[in-house]
């Protein structure tokens, strides 16, 4: 969540049960998000736990799929729906097309677009939970104030989706090489451990790294399993396996005087929490990874703006702070954002009241963007910028951000435009808050990112007749059998 936060600290591992106040204490935001999380975290797990992975209640049940006449689209049934323990609500029957966080659709998204095919299609739930600020529903904001915005909202969003069934026969030959390769793998695994030379070990460790790319390419493509007496293959998603190291290094003198001295490490004046976010990946036909970006911000990217008139290069935006000429920006509408994907970047040439003037030259359709975020990456030493603004990733090296810190990434990564790190940088300590491994370094974290859940609801069957319901997919709450005496 791009928020103007001081850190976040909620982790699931330590079993905290609540946040307790205490008396002459300054207040921290931080401290409050936990206790939100902790609760959250107890509801989500408790309503899990009883109904199950997916389910919803007898008398209101949800998101019933319906083929409309003409094969050109769907209805969404009214209702409610259990994901994972997150309650999805739909109030009101809606169009396949016309979904309410899901709209406008991506180009070639009509039913008839995406069930061409002869063959099964599987219709899904995909549900997550999105940040909200006032720059998105502006009846957050309290206007009394005068201006200043205060807290945000997380919401949960769903959208229904729809994708091929693929064969019986190739996934079965899928599952049989995925088995292979992870073998593979793991005996690669025991003789790098066991090798006696740095020679040895790089050899081994060259070839692990063709393997995890197979086995990511495969995992892509094989379904987990199988919904019982419903037949419908479990979503095979794009694997989020990409690892990120984190440090601060100690550095020559500066003759600056708003930076300390270089003895604390982390130079930086004021505390700050760095977001490290991948921006856009390009993958080939295999769905092999072969060019992504990364962008980063000092403010966890809260530092944004709504559009509030475009013209041409020259935008009308509020509020109007914390922009200046020289910084990247990024142009995104709410479509984009509603599909998980990355804006365009371009560079701030002239800020004069509010208007923000860009060079919009290598921006396809300025005029549909609705909000800009500043990001602060700049080309540094080994980091190299593309020619949109974003940082070219290379992996197995260290990159220098500012002030000392310095990231790094793990090889044969497989990445998703908008997984994030989050770094806090400290001024008392000179350090960042990040952990290290049984070694004393920096650990390989893996990658933050919106966490999608995800749920059968119908089965489509398209033939030479057209397109049919062929199996409902969706479970109703049941009670819970008595224990026997």
């Amino acid at each position: 969540m791009k928020g103007d936060f001081s850190r976040d600290t909620f982790d699931a591992s330590k079993h905290f049960s609540r946040v307790l106040m205490q008396q002459g204490r300054v207040q921290l935001d931080a401290d409050w998000n936990e206790q939100a999380s902790i609760l959250l975290h107890y509801l989500q797990t408790l309503a899990a736990d009883l109904i199950g992975p997916h389910a919803g209640p007898t008398d209101a049940l949800g998101f019933e799929i319906k083929i409309k006449p003409g094969d050109n689209d769907l209805t969404i049934g009214k209702g409610r729906y259990y994901v994972d323990g997150i309650l999805c609500e739909n109030e009101d029957e809606c169009a396949y097309t016309k979904q309410p966080d899901y709209y406008p659709l991506p180009d070639g998204s009509t039913l008839t677009q995406v069930t061409r095919g002869i063959g099964n299609y599987a219709v899904y739930l995909d549900v997550w939970e999105r940040h909200v600020t006032y720059l998105d529903d502006d009846r957050i904001r309290e206007v009394a104030l005068g201006g200043p915005d205060t807290a945000t909202r997380a919401k949960v969003a769903w959208q229904v989706k729809i994708m091929q069934v693929p064969q019986s026969a190739i996934l079965e030959q899928w599952r049989k090489a995925l088995a292979f390769q992870t073998a593979a793998l793991a005996e690669l695994q025991k003789s790098y451990d066991t090798a006696s030379s740095d020679k040895q070990r790089a050899e081994l460790e060259a070839k692990m790294v063709i393997v995890r790319k197979i086995i990511v390419r495969l995992q892509r493509r094989v379904p987990a399993g199988a919904v019982k007496d419903c037949k419908w293959p479990v979503l095979s998603l794009p694997v989020r396996d990409a690892r990120m190291q984190a440090q601060v290094e100690a550095d020559a003198p500066s003759t600056d005087p708003c930076i300390t001295a270089p003895d604390s490490k982390y130079r930086g004046a004021e505390n700050q929490l760095y977001r490290v976010e991948i921006h856009e990946v390009t993958t080939d036909t295999n769905g092999d990874t072969t060019k992504w970006t990364f962008k980063w911000s000092r403010d966890n990217g809260s530092i944004a703006a709504a559009i509030v008139k475009p013209n041409g290069p020259e935008l009308t935006i509020y509020p109007a702070r914390g922009f200046a000429a020289g910084q990247w920006v990024e142009l995104i509408s709410e479509a984009q954002e509603l599909r998980g994907e990355p804006g365009a970047l371009a560079k701030v040439t002239k800020v004069e009241s509010d208007t923000l003037t860009v060079d919009a030259s290598g921006v396809p359709d300025i005029s549909s963007a609705t909000k800009v975020r500043r990001w602060d990456q700049s080309a540094v030493g080994d980091v190299k910028l593309d020619e949109e603004g974003a940082v070219i990733g290379v992996e197995g090296q260290w990159l220098d951000l500012e002030h000392g810190l310095q990231v790094r990434f793990e090889q044969a990564s497989n990445y998703r435009s908008g997984d994030y790190w989050l770094i806090p940088a400290r001024v008392a300590t000179g350090k960042i808050e990040w952990p290290t491994d049984e070694n004393d370094q920096p650990a390989m974290l893996s990658a933050r990112g919106v966490e999608h859940h995800y749920a059968p609801l119908a089965i489509l069957k398209r033939d030479g007749t057209g397109l049919s319901l062929a199996n409902e997919c969706r479970c109703t709450i049941t009670a819970p059998k008595a224990c026997p005496e």
